[in-house]
């Protein structure tokens, strides 16, 4: 990792805080000054770090663990750089539930829990414009404190009173600058995007529901949460609106609900945000971890957990509404029709569950664990096992009625047309398959890499991506490229197309248009990269 240049103020953080550092650092160029987040890398001790960004001109660390002992090594380590004025500035800034060593203490500090970024990154300036301050010995009272109201439990949470007013697109820099650079320019800095992308209805979400708001007409927003922080853009232009930060990684519904958008974290906490400012209305837990999105069907939120459990939980307020035990952990997203939930199992099993209490229905025993999510269609479903097969079951009771192998595992959830089927395989290719069932597919098409991305099929084409860092649109009936597009990262999830644009997540969230593949926006931020799928609201 290359440390901030001369000039810079440094926002040192925790490797799970990324997204909220290059947040914090992104209000403090719109404001003029130049700005970096920065990580420090790990193995190396504080000294050594230190001397690697001693021409920045200040500091801030942000805090957020609860117990940050890499913020007081941190500090120890610039003690003398500080007490010989060459960090000319510091500032403390604490955000949710994180506690100050006494180190901390001693230094100036503000509470920034419920205050918007914007204004925090305007106190940080006003703080550092002040004297400079030498390292100070531990003390019970800091030198400078500014304090708001007191902390509250939980994660902290992001800004929405005063979304941040800038594009996101092809002006953007490059993660590289952005960690290396930051002299004063008012630009963002575009860094690895994360996991997953939902877009809501757009307008109407002014009325109706338990999250109505008040206020200006909100434009269409795409959700996509990069590491445990949820980012609000507009799907017009890749705009940022807003970001929530939960205690772990989070994944959004598919859909916004009546004004309202449900995201799980990994750690099983669920929260219900306001689409509009992603202020939270509440927030409720399972046991987890939890690495399912959550399906919003009629008034339930419908995921699974690796405690081996298939949850449903009422909307109003997150209170579990029943819960089914399988033999193993549960990655699969569930599929509601008809009154029905199926999902599958790393237990081998996929099962056929009443949407409204739980009960089996059914369920089918495959060769391998089940992370493929089902198609459904009048009479069968189609759906995807580690045992190398697409297994098509009968609906009513779940026997099978056909299977087609491939090379290897099979995690892509499958696309369903009248009479075709098309999936990828880990084998590296995407195969059309007759509904009818075949010994040969109709076509197969070879990729660079392994394929978990399920496809999507809109104006005769499909539109899939592969591990080798690329989205495809092939022809339906032949397999053809028709065009493609080089993303920096593995292509993972379920595409997107509406309105003539294909919505796509791998290092970044990728507006692409449909017929020839040109970009028309993306958006990029702090955080990993991840397999999950965009959505979007009918």
């Amino acid at each position: 990792m290359q440390p901030p240049t001369s000039g810079d103020i440094v926002v040192a953080h925790a490797p799970a805080d990324a997204s909220l550092a290059s947040y914090y650092a992104l209000a403090l160029r719109t404001q003029g000054a130049g700005a970096s987040p920065y990580s420090p890398p790990g193995g190396q001790s504080p000294q050594s770090i230190a001397s690697q960004v001693r021409n920045s001109r200040a500091l801030v660390v942000l805090v957020t663990d609860p117990a940050p002992a890499w913020a007081a090594g941190l500090l120890a380590g610039y003690r003398e750089l500080m007490a010989a004025e060459r960090w000319r500035r510091i500032s403390i800034v604490r955000r949710g539930a994180g506690q100050l060593s006494p180190e901390m203490q001693g230094l100036p500090w503000i509470e920034a829990s419920d205050k918007p970024v914007e204004e925090v990154a305007a106190e940080i300036l006003s703080m550092l414009a002040a004297t400079p301050t030498p390292a100070a010995k531990a003390t019970g009272a800091p030198v400078r404190r500014r304090t708001a109201t007191p902390s509250p439990a939980g994660p902290a949470q992001w800004p929405t009173s005063q979304p941040i007013d800038q594009p996101f697109g092809d002006g953007l820099l490059t993660r590289r600058s952005l960690l290396i650079g930051g002299l004063g320019v008012a630009a963002l800095g575009a860094v690895a995007l994360g996991t997953t992308a939902v877009l809501t209805r757009g307008f109407g979400l002014l009325s109706g529901g338990g999250g109505a708001t008040t206020g200006a007409v909100v434009p269409p927003l795409a959700f996509t949460a990069s590491g445990n922080t949820l980012f609000a853009v507009e799907l017009a232009t890749g705009k940022l609106r807003w970001g929530f930060t939960a205690d772990a990684t989070i994944r959004p519904a598919d859909s916004s609900t009546q004004g309202v958008i449900y995201a799980i974290s990994e750690s099983g906490t669920l929260y219900a945000l306001k689409t509009a400012d992603g202020k939270p209305l509440w927030q409720s837990s399972i046991p987890g971890p939890v690495k399912v999105r959550p399906v919003v069907v009629g008034g339930l939120i419908y995921t699974g957990s690796d405690d081996h459990n298939v949850y449903a939980l009422n909307t109003r307020d997150g209170s579990v509404k029943w819960k089914f035990q399988t033999g193993d952990a549960v990655e699969a997203r569930p599929v509601i029709a008809n009154g029905v939930v199926y999902i599958g199992s790393n237990d081998h099993n996929v099962y056929a569950l009443g949407a409204v209490d739980g009960s089996q229905v059914w369920k089918f025993t495959t060769g391998g664990q089940v992370y493929s999510s089902a198609a459904v269609d009048s009479d069968a479903i189609y759906i995807g096992s580690d045992d190398k097969r697409l297994w098509k079951l009968r609906i009513s009771d779940g026997h099978e009625r056909w299977h087609f192998t491939t090379g290897n595992h099979v995690s892509s959830s499958p696309a369903l047309t009248s009479d075709m089927v098309y999936f990828g395989s880990q084998d590296g290719a995407v195969y059309a398959v007759p509904v009818g069932g075949a010994s040969h597919a109709t076509w197969r098409t070879s990729t660079g890499g392994a394929v978990y991305s399920s496809p999507v099929v809109a104006n005769d084409m499909i539109f899939v991506g592969s591990s080798n860092h690329t989205i495809y649109a092939l022809g339906t009936t032949d397999g053809k490229s028709r065009w493609t597009y080089k993303t920096g990262a593995a292509v993972n999830g379920r595409f997107v197309v509406a309105n003539g644009v294909v919505y796509a997540n791998s290092d970044a969230l990728y507006a692409l248009n449909a017929a020839d593949g040109t970009k028309a926006w993306q958006f990029s931020a702090d955080g990993k990269t991840g397999y999950f799928s965009p959505g979007i609201t009918q």
